[in-house]
């Protein structure tokens, strides 16, 4: 049985463990735990303990494992006489990916003898080599897989565990109560918020019990997959993980032109954290392949292109995002965001073709729109940081130089239609192109309270040099299409985004009276001045 981190399969193992147990049919048993050292070595003494126990004739054997007594055992007609189960679980916490591998192969060759009548039952997470080594013929062959996935099928069975969990709280404090605790509604939102995860429902009740750490089982085990990731690795998979948090959707070709990430590199990433990211396979002949060119390209890009990604569990993302959790870890690091605008900087600047994309697609016109949007959102990147001060100042002077006027043009092509979004003054309202011309509006009452916010960010973008100051005849030019009211009223603002050739202009405009801001960014002054 395999199944993403914390859906429950050691509970599925238990259960199975109790009935064969009653009906005299289980042999043995392993957990794996992480707080256990040497594991692997520990393994089959313990199964042949086990064994012993169960069977005192096989004590008489005790020389070699497992096979070979049996089979002895078998010819002395004091074989076992039914088919029993011995069970490990958690195969995935053994201390190295050899051992885990080893083990399933020396388990594999016992039921090849059919006289052997044992069956082992494995639950593990389905990691890359784990999935690898039972896919070898010899083993595939007589193994039946069972997938355990996150559902809200297991809602039922989560509501009772929580009611049984918060009953034994009271009844370990002493506490009685007239009225249910916690109430209906509050059992029903963690059961919603718990997604089908049991671990996350174990979390909860484990920190209304010890409210000191509530998070740290939690963080336990999420320290424990990321802590089983190579150091040469960790990088591309922290890289992975920041470019996930980055995009609202999450097309696999689109995150791995992004980085630079070949379809091997890709796979090899995603490996370390199929426990937690789930990756979404897509129909191998999808509609818009032969769609029109007015289809809404944005749209397949994010949602349909190559399959897609999302976590497993919000709870995995939030101790990503907290430093004080995940530590080193975290994926919002200066570093990594500094690595993650490298690799997108080298890229701006190639030409536009499928041979320039570390994982092409199969479509040459889905290849032009990846490339088209890889170009627009490193711009939205370097435009919109969390701050300046952290990136490197050398990227910064790369961006400076990059074509302005062709991410403008990418973006009208990409968003041809109205849409919710975020102005150059940081703040949310309705974007739209006309002709070419990107006009941006924001109605908002306090204003006034941000105009402090708004020179910061000016100041800002000029100290690093992505804008600056239109010379005064070209300001003086550009207000006269508009009425003395305006220019009275408002604040404003005319600039030069980028330099020469690939620069664009823009102009903001700040009624504090009237409560709105508005942008426009244009390549030709006086025909965006018309349409603004």
């Amino acid at each position: 049985m395999k199944g993403p981190a914390g859906v429950g399969k050691s509970t599925i193992a238990q259960t199975c463990m109790e009935k064969l147990k009653g009906m005299g049919r289980l042999g043995a048993i392993f957990f794996f735990a992480v707080r256990i050292q040497d594991k692997a070595a520990q393994f089959f003494p313990t199964i042949i303990y086990q064994l012993c126990s169960e069977f005192p004739d096989y004590r008489n054997l005790f020389q070699v494992l497992v096979v070979e007594p049996l089979q002895e055992l078998e010819k002395k007609g004091k074989g076992i006489g039914k088919r029993i189960a011995i069970f490990i679980d958690g195969l995935d916490e053994c201390e190295s990916v050899n051992a885990q591998c080893k083990i399933i192969s020396i388990v594999a060759k016992a039921p090849q003898d059919r006289t052997i009548l044992l069956c082992w039952a494995v639950f593990s997470r389905p990691e890359a080599h784990i999935e690898g080594t039972f896919a070898i013929p010899s083993i595939i062959k007589i193994t039946s897989t069972s997938i355990l996935p996150i559902s809200h099928n297991t809602d039922g069975d989560i509501e009772l565990y929580l009611c049984s969990s918060f009953e034994n709280i009271l009844r370990c404090h002493n506490i009685s109560l007239k009225s249910r605790w916690p109430s209906n509604d509050d059992i029903h939102t963690l059961v919603h918020a718990a997604n089908g995860l049991f671990v996350y429902v174990a979390t909860a009740t484990e920190a209304t019990n010890t409210p000191q750490s509530p998070f740290a089982e939690l963080d336990a085990f999420y320290m424990l997959i990321m802590g089983c990731i190579p150091s040469d690795t960790l990088p591309s998979v922290l890289l992975f993980l920041h470019e996930m948090w980055g995009l609202s959707h999450n097309s696999v070709p689109l995150i791995s032109n992004c980085l630079g990430f070949s379809e091997v590199m890709f796979k090899a990433v995603y490996n370390h954290l199929s426990a937690v990211v789930h990756l979404q396979g897509q129909d191998e002949s999808p509609p818009y392949l032969n769609a029109d060119v007015n289809w809404p390209f944005q749209y397949f890009i994010y949602c349909e292109l190559g399959g897609s990604m999302y976590f497993y569990h919000k709870s995995f993302w939030d101790f990503s995002v907290d430093p004080r959790h995940s530590g080193p870890f975290y994926v919002l690091s200066s570093a990594t965001w500094n690595t993650r605008e490298s690799y997108c900087i080298q890229g701006s600047g190639v030409p536009d073709s499928a041979s320039s994309l570390s994982s092409p697609y199969t479509n040459e016109l889905v290849n032009s729109l990846l490339k088209a949007y890889i170009f627009y959102w490193i711009h939205h990147t370097f435009l919109y940081p969390s701050e300046y001060s952290s990136i490197d100042p050398r990227l910064l002077q790369q961006f400076q130089h990059t074509d302005f006027r062709k991410s403008l043009h990418v973006e009208a092509t990409l968003y041809s239609s109205p849409k919710y979004g975020q102005g150059m003054l940081d703040y949310s309202g309705i974007s739209k192109f006309v002709s070419g011309t990107q006009l941006f509006q924001r109605f908002s009452g306090g204003l006034c309270k941000s105009l402090q916010k708004f020179d910061k960010r000016i100041g800002e973008l000029q100290q690093v040099g992505i804008i600056w100051t239109c010379d005064p005849s070209c300001i003086s030019s550009f207000m006269s299409l508009f009425p003395a009211e305006t220019q009275d009223q408002c604040i404003t603002g005319l600039y030069h985004m980028g330099h020469g050739s690939r620069s664009v202009f823009w102009y903001w405009e700040i009624n504090v009276k009237s409560g709105y801001c508005q942008e426009m960014r244009t390549v030709d002054l006086a025909e965006g001045g018309r349409i603004y």
